[in-house]
């Protein structure tokens, strides 16, 4: 299996190609992971037509990611919180090509509870991430 340089965490309020996350991307060596994680849906209020706005925005924006041949892991529907979801792709290997990931890369500054989320499910299975 051929490792994965970065695993590029894109989540539902980061839908564009302009963020930094895209500065280096080479989808030979990286691959984009999203996720419907139903812990983000409700901890925060929101209406249902909120969340299905939402939904969808993300669902079209990996639709336009896979019709350019972007790697793609998409996981919808997930049980619990995004670091959980996180932790099981890299235990699993569902991201796209299976391959050991070097790096997680998260596109912007988030809430200090979200970074620690995905950097504790890496630093578990990889060890602490390493540029």
């Amino acid at each position: 299996m051929t490792p994965i340089r970065h695993l590029v965490v894109i989540l539902g309020d980061q839908l564009n190609r302009d963020a930094s996350a895209w500065d280096d991307f080479d989808p030979a060596l990286d691959r984009v992971w999203m996720c419907e994680a139903h812990d983000e849906a409700t901890h925060v209020p929101s209406s249902r037509q909120r969340t299905t706005l939402f939904l969808s925005a993300m669902r079209h924006f990996a639709q336009d990611l896979q019709r350019e041949g972007v790697p793609l892991a998409y996981l919808a529907g997930q049980a619990g919180g995004l670091g959980d979801a996180l932790a099981a792709t890299l235990q699993d290997g569902r991201c796209a090509g299976g391959g050991r990931v070097k790096v997680v890369k998260v596109r912007q500054v988030l809430s200090a509870r979200l970074v620690a989320q995905h950097l504790q499910a890496f630093a578990v299975l990889h060890g602490p991430a390493q540029e």
